[in-house]
């Protein structure tokens, strides 16, 4: 049939007719070529070209190339009516696996930079110079592509002695112009250095008036190259547990989200070849005991034995030792358990939330409440120790679950953090705080403190509010609010001498709500 030139019109479905029935045979390499030779005939259709990108995707996403499915649907979806219903399924589908696409795009190019990190500098040169001269290959080769079966061919091999007739030569020449020049603007005295200076007219300036901007220019040669690879063992030290977590982000992902467990092994096999930190070691045991739990039980005990014998502290070792006690009455559910630590939380009950926390890490590892748990553990720490804890856990939560809301939301902190003013240039001086540390420890003499205070102070003070304030691990506030003057407290102690040797006793003091702020937020505030 194809080689019939009145089917011509129709070799694209020929060829997907083809490629469909080599495919069911299970020869996927002549099927994939059919499919490529169904999209690059000059007759295909759109509804062809729909159906090929189609199957090309469930192909894929069956083999588990998770990467080609979501370019595959991003060119399906660029053809279809986002408002469609269909549309509006593959575009589920595809952002369900902007998660993977994200980690393997990361593993990829962390796995990269750490071999180059790992050679010698001569062993750097020559693999950029390997690297510029196959980009010059393939540069030529796609030119000899786009001239083959052109019209003017035959009259271009004619003139093939003149330089820029020869596209062969062209591109030599633009490649070596590159490596020697960089891609510079198209402005006078353009050789003149590295850094050039473009001059732009804004809309909104006189004709006369000019804005100054600096150009960089990246010539492509293997030195420069070389001199932007990361250096020092700090750095190093960055993309290795870059790279670590990514390992785990995908062997966990593969496991719950795409029961893909063979991409989940590979992943988390290769993790622990790393020999990465405990942290995150000991999370990879225990996703490769839940894989073979099941399939190999032989194989499960062992890493099970590995995990308990190696961290025997951690929450994974105590839920593997002791699994009872994590499923009594189906409080197991991640979900119930969050809800339980964020109740503490909002009750200011921080210490007790923060154990919560650190109990179920184990049992939510690698689901979708691990992300939410890890921000509220974040958000518990900086209220215990404060704002450079937060700061560093919400880092943690950024790295870790960068794919996540929970990642995107503790990034946006962050950049909050650094775009804030600092609040000595806020302070407000008509507005003080009158504050009465207590040990967590001594619960009855705060509860009986706190209960007369608060009978006294709305008795005599309605505009005064009285609060308890966990401060952190070891010391609780209980707080008077809405103090306009300090002589207004001199005047409630005199209306109340006969509790004011009560009062004379604790460590009370005043300070300004811009202070109390910053004990809070820093923890500064010493007994």
């Amino acid at each position: 049939m194809l080689n019939n030139f009145e089917n011509e019109p129709f070799e694209h479905s020929i060829h997907r007719a083809l490629a469909k029935i080599y495919l069911q045979e299970g020869q996927d390499s002549t099927a994939l070529a059919f499919y490529n030779a169904s999209q690059g005939s000059p007759f295909l259709d759109a509804y062809t070209q729909q159906q090929n990108y189609r199957d090309l995707s469930d192909y894929n996403f069956e083999k588990g190339n998770y990467q080609n499915t979501g370019a595959y649907l991003d060119s399906l979806l660029s053809l279809m009516d986002g408002k469609s219903l269909e549309a509006k399924k593959l575009q589920r589908k595809r952002d369900n696996l902007s998660e993977i696409i994200r980690y393997e795009d990361l593993r990829k190019e962390t796995d990269s930079i750490l071999h180059l990190m790992d050679l010698s500098e001569e062993e750097q040169l020559s693999f950029f110079e390997a690297f510029l001269e196959e980009k010059t290959a393939r540069a030529i080769q796609a030119k000899k592509t786009e001239k083959k079966g052109s019209p003017i061919a035959f009259f271009n091999r004619q003139k093939s002695a003149f330089y820029f007739y020869n596209s062969n030569l062209v591109e030599q020449g633009r490649q070596t112009y590159y490596s020697t020049w960089g891609q510079r603007p198209n402005i006078d005295f353009w050789r003149s250095s590295n850094v050039l200076r473009t001059a732009q007219v804004t809309e909104e300036e006189e004709k006369d008036a000019t804005q100054v901007t600096e150009v960089n220019v990246f010539v492509e040669k293997p030195e420069n190259f070389v001199a932007l690879l990361p250096k020092g063992e700090k750095a190093k030290d960055s993309l290795i547990n870059a790279n670590h977590n990514t390992y785990l982000q995908l062997g966990m992902i593969y496991k719950e989200k795409f029961n893909d467990l063979q991409l989940a092994e590979d992943r988390l096999q290769h993790l622990l070849e790393q020999l990465p930190q405990p942290k995150i070691a000991v999370q990879g045991l225990y996703h490769l005991y839940k894989i073979y739990e099941i399939e190999n039980p032989p194989l499960a005990e062992q890493y099970k034995a590995r995990l308990i014998e190696q961290y025997p502290e951690t929450a994974f070792a105590k839920l593997l030792l002791d699994p009872d006690s994590y499923s009594g009455e189906g409080i197991m559910t991640p979900e119930k358990l969050y809800t339980a630590a964020l109740h503490k939380f909002q009750e200011q009950s921080f210490t007790e939330a923060l154990e919560s926390l650190q109990n179920i890490e184990a049992a939510i590892s690698g689901n979708e409440w691990a992300p939410k748990v890890a921000l509220l553990k974040a958000h518990t720490l900086g209220r215990i120790q404060g704002i450079e804890a937060w700061k560093k856990e919400l880092t943690q939560v950024s790295v870790n679950f960068a794919a996540s809301d929970e990642g995107k939301n503790a990034l946006a902190l962050l950049q909050q953090f650094n775009d804030t003013l600092p609040q000595t240039a806020l302070k407000v001086y008509h507005n003080y705080k009158w504050i009465f540390p207590f040990k967590k420890s001594d619960t009855e003499d705060k509860e009986a403190f706190l209960k007369t205070l608060k009978n006294r102070i709305e008795n005599f003070q309605p505009r005064w509010k009285v609060s308890e304030d966990a401060y952190d691990e070891e010391y609780i506030f209980i707080v008077v609010h809405g103090i306009r003057n300090q002589n207004d407290i001199d005047g409630w102690l005199r209306q109340h001498k006969d509790w004011a040797s009560a009062i004379s006793q604790t460590n009370n003091f005043v300070a300004l709500a811009t202070q109390y702020r910053e004990y809070m937020i820093n923890k500064n505030w010493t007994p």
